[in-house]
């Protein structure tokens, strides 16, 4: 993928993670509904 119009630092970063994400980062992706978290909550791998 062409990455010439990109900045050297930005093509540095290109495709890698700026750091790790942000909690309302993650609530936007990741969303459990009360019966979902309680599935997780009951599982046997949590702890």
């Amino acid at each position: 993928m062409p990455v010439d119009f990109l900045s050297d630092s930005e093509a540095a970063k290109y495709g890698r993670y700026d750091g790790p994400p942000t909690r309302a980062e993650m609530e936007k992706i990741f969303f459990l509904d009360i019966a979902a978290g309680t599935s997780v909550a009951a599982s046997p791998f949590s702890s």
